[in-house]
């Protein structure tokens, strides 16, 4: 999913950086302080399990979930990555999903588990 969004936000010169679980902590740690500190950088696409421990992200305002988790406190844990202390803003979170897809049905699943 994550390098379908890739190919849109290079087309449209939008600047990003990415966090997934193949990256180097290193790299993890620069892709995140780019975010933080460089104002072209608007946004940051991330895997859900990538992104669920561990970050401070309070520079995000806006979390958009592509790909839900059967758990939904996996995808908890990711969006309180910018629910931490320091955040000034509000922080939106959305969740896009199609109707009769894989998705839809995740996101069923998670209401079942939270019953």
């Amino acid at each position: 999913m994550l390098d379908l969004l890739e190919i849109s936000l290079n087309q449209s010169c939008i600047q990003y950086r990415r966090l997934d679980g193949r990256m180097s902590l290193a790299s993890r740690d620069r892709a995140v302080k780019d975010f933080t500190a460089d104002p072209e950088v608007t946004v940051m696409i991330m895997s859900l399990k990538a992104g669920n421990l561990g970050l401070n992200m309070v520079a995000a305002c806006h979390i958009i979930l592509l790909d839900p988790w059967w758990n939904p406190t996996t995808e908890d844990q990711a969006i309180d990555r910018a629910h931490r202390i320091g955040q000034t803003r509000p922080v939106t979170v959305s969740r896009l999903t199609a109707k009769d897809t894989v998705e839809d049905r995740i996101l069923a699943l998670q209401v079942s588990f939270c019953s």
